[in-house]
């Protein structure tokens, strides 16, 4: 996927979580997608699923690491979905935020976030919800 098409994909997706909680915090629902040029999203070691993340709070914006783009579309999807699920979950704090941002992002969407044979999220063939042995 070209970072355009990501950037459209993004505004997209984004408007259709801003439209289901118009409430949510409004750095939340201006937030910006980065597409990051580093290999890593935190140091210098990263596992094959370490492509995306969601930051919070007065700066909120959803960064998708560069290096996603050379994955089919549906996981483009999946992570866009996954880290805006997170930016807009009404209970960031409670445990189980993993799993809920999936739901979050299906309720905001009507789309699925599964998890392909990487373990990386995916709209397209895949196991869900998140497996068990993942971070929560």
């Amino acid at each position: 996927m070209t970072r355009t098409a990501a950037r459209r994909l993004y505004r997209l997706l984004l408007n259709h979580f801003t439209s289901w909680w118009p409430d949510a915090p409004r750095a939340h629902r201006r937030a910006p997608l980065v597409i990051a040029r580093r290999a890593c999203t935190v140091g210098d070691h990263c596992e094959r699923r370490d492509l995306a993340y969601a930051v919070e709070g007065p700066r909120a914006r959803v960064v998708l690491l560069e290096r996603a783009l050379a994955l089919p579309d549906a996981n483009v999807v999946g992570l866009l979905l996954h880290e805006l699920g997170h930016l807009f979950d009404p209970t960031p704090a409670r445990a189980g935020a993993e799993r809920r941002a999936d739901r979050v992002a299906r309720a905001a969407t009507g789309l699925v976030v599964r998890y392909d044979q990487r373990d990386i999220q995916t709209t397209g063939r895949g196991r869900a919800p998140r497996p068990g042995y993942l971070h929560r």
